[in-house]
């Protein structure tokens, strides 16, 4: 099935009355403005409901297109707060280390998960997982920002240097007075004592589970 988008006119032949008819094939034309529109609409879908951090920025003028809500959350300005505004008016690159990170402007290439510390609007930073994608809004270069915050995950995994250990610490730590340590043999891993084999909590889980601060290496 084709969609045609047609014209008659009425005119004179040779003393005879005619029709002249246009018609104009627009079926590819509408299929592709249909998949473009479901494109979009996806993406802003994706977009607002991500658990990540989002945000897009004009390169231009570092001016901010558009924002998620779990970027307001992590960086405590509100949404209508950011979009709009550029970088230098919120301090955004200022407050992170290791900005080195970002993409160039024009440059097509894009950096995935570098660490980053960054400063919330009361002061309070962050550990974050940050990914910039260039990317084309409208024809003008555009930066796609994905934060994640791992900052709590970070403050419950702890390395020994002496030994070169790292652990992770599971329950509450204000429970009881001494910690249970859990330490794997041979070939194994902390992973064994979290879950069985067979897809059941494991015995750091279950002590965590009731109170104990439990401590896997």
């Amino acid at each position: 099935v084709r969609r045609l988008i047609t014209s008659m006119q009425r005119i004179q032949v040779e003393g005879a009355s005619c029709l002249l008819g246009l018609a104009v094939d627009v079926t590819d034309r509408e299929r592709a403005e249909r998949a473009e529109h479901e494109s979009r609409d996806l993406f802003h879908r994706i977009f607002h409901a991500s658990p990540a951090a989002i945000a897009i920025l004009r390169l231009s003028d570092g001016c901010f297109l558009d924002v998620n809500d779990h970027w307001g959350r992590l960086r405590g300005y509100d949404v209508h707060e950011t979009v709009g505004k550029t970088i230098s008016e919120i301090d955004l690159w200022e407050d992170i280390q290791g900005a080195g990170a970002l993409p160039a402007p024009g440059s097509d290439a894009h950096s995935a998960d570098p660490e980053m510390v960054i400063r919330t609007k009361k002061g309070e930073d962050r550990t974050v997982l940050a990914s910039f994608q260039p990317i084309q809004v409208k024809g003008e270069p555009c930066l796609l920002t994905v934060m994640t915050d791992i900052s709590d995950m970070r403050a419950r995994v702890g390395h020994e240097p002496t030994s070169g250990l790292y652990y992770e610490i599971l329950g509450d730590t204000t429970g009881y007075p001494h910690p249970i340590l859990f330490i794997h043999g041979g070939g194994g891993n902390g992973a064994g004592w979290r879950r069985s084999l067979d897809g059941r909590a494991g015995w750091a889980d279950l002590l965590a589970a009731r109170g104990y601060e439990c401590w896997v290496t």
